[in-house]
């Protein structure tokens, strides 16, 4: 995939449901090096999010995974992750104090937990949520929604623009709550809908699904920074049962100014991690 990534020129990248146990250190260690293989060393930045639930291999449900790569890296200012693993973020800093976060997000199935089984991500987060005293701990994808909505407000809050893309199991207008609620509360926008006018019950982003369960929502002001979108076919490039949802924007109207290419590493003058070859001044 990583690959993949790096010939279509993928600047930055969102994997919902990794299925890693990214909580392992030989496993975070292991997609590090991955990345360095691919994109060079230190040529990109990772962010992971798994559950804190054990398991006994590399092998977990749920997951998500985010990769920055080349220019771009130079604006990433901050990464994270939620506690449950339910989804990761990177901001990026662009020009005149304007601060872009993306959220990279992976909603469980709509499923009785009770019934679901130990293996299951969804049964994850609701032992966890348990463990938090949670009311209604088994509506675990209520919980999800609640969080994320609560997550983008402290975000937006704070001045920065806000998208979110992931794999939600979730149509948008099926219900008052769940993904309709994250766009209304918080004012994002189908970006694909938008440009395409797609709808989202005729569309199957799953290949054994009916509907639209992929989005990449951004905050209006990014829209007219948007240059192209949609969704690629089913297991070309990169094999997978979804859908890529693909986003090219223009990057100085969506930072507010160009991206400057990085140096390499051979040609910069010195590492802040070797002190002993940094001359004080």
């Amino acid at each position: 995939i990583l690959e993949h990534a790096k010939d279509m020129e993928v600047d930055h990248l969102i994997l919902p449901e990794t299925k890693l146990d990214t909580h392992q250190n030989w496993v975070r260690t292991k997609v590090l090096k991955a990345c360095s293989k691919i994109f060079g060393h230190r040529q990109h930045n990772a962010v992971m999010a798994a559950s804190s639930i054990p398991f006994g291999s590399s092998w977990k449900p749920g997951g998500v995974l985010a990769v920055t790569r080349g220019s771009l890296r130079g604006r990433v200012s901050k990464t994270g992750s939620d506690s449950m693993g339910r989804w990761v973020y990177t901001t990026f800093a662009g020009k005149a104090g304007r601060t872009i976060t993306v959220i990279g997000t992976y909603q469980v199935c709509a499923e009785n937990v009770k019934l679901a089984g130990p293996m299951k991500a969804c049964t994850q987060q609701y032992t966890l949520l348990e463990r938090e005293k949670r009311p209604d701990s088994h509506k675990v994808r209520k919980h999800h929604a609640n969080d994320l909505i609560t997550f983008v407000k402290q975000r937006q809050a704070r001045g920065e623009l806000v998208c979110v893309a992931g794999d939600f199991n979730e149509t948008i207008g099926e219900t008052n709550g769940g993904l309709t609620k994250l766009c209304s509360e918080c004012g994002l926008i189908d970006i694909v809908f938008e440009q395409h006018g797609c709808v989202n019950t005729d569309f199957a982003t799953h290949i054994r699904g009916s509907k639209c369960i992929d989005y990449f929502l951004i905050a209006p002001e990014l829209e007219d920074s948007v240059e192209a979108s949609g969704y690629g076919p089913f297991n070309i490039r990169i094999i997978s049962d979804h859908r890529g949802t693909c986003l090219d924007f223009n990057t100085a109207l969506f930072f507010g100014s160009d991206t400057i290419p990085m140096a390499p590493i051979k040609a910069r003058d010195y590492s802040s991690k070797k002190i002993h070859q940094t001359v004080p001044y």
